[in-house]
């Protein structure tokens, strides 16, 4: 893919409230200007390797994934996300759940303290970003089967901790 700076300034115009708020709901708020930064430096050098078989948000989604693991790895202990108010969130984020009104804060709290790393990949990826099945194998680079498993898991985990505060 060529791109001239102004078409990659449009690429990022379009596509940076997505990115980042896919990054914050990954690793919170830790990071997440350079990791946003990261990902479009990425997407900039690696564009010749973009060859249309998937689309460019799939593409990208993939690139957010590695550097987000990249980023863990790099991390000498790994934390899990922290949680935030509102007030402390990206506008980017806030902006997306306003428009979706997917999850309450305090459910989003639950959500990301009760599920492994590649649990929240996926229902990130699933809930947050309206990608599909398909989409989201490709962006991980999994079977279509371990993503339903991983979406059905994560459910369960889920069930069981919204179980478990009303009843404790």
């Amino acid at each position: 893919m060529k791109l001239s700076h102004d078409q990659f300034h449009e690429l990022y115009r379009q596509h940076q409230a997505h990115i980042r708020t896919l990054i914050f709901r990954m690793n919170g708020h830790a990071h997440l200007d350079d990791l946003v930064q990261e990902v479009f430096v990425k997407i900039y050098t690696k564009r010749h390797q973009f060859d249309q078989r998937s689309s460019l948000r799939t593409w990208m989604y993939r690139i957010v994934i590695n550097t987000v693991k990249d980023h863990w790895k790099k991390q000498s202990t790994k934390k899990w996300l922290q949680f935030f108010s509102q007030e402390d969130m990206p506008e980017a984020v806030i902006d997306a759940r306003q428009e979706k009104k997917i999850l309450h804060v305090e459910e989003m709290e639950i959500l990301l303290s009760v599920l492994s790393s590649k649990q929240r990949q996926v229902v990130a990826l699933y809930a947050f970003e309206d990608c599909s099945i398909r989409e989201i194998a490709e962006i991980l680079n999994i079977p279509e089967g371990t993503v339903k498993s991983r979406l059905h898991s994560s459910e369960i985990v889920l069930r069981k901790q919204k179980d478990k505060e009303n009843h404790g």
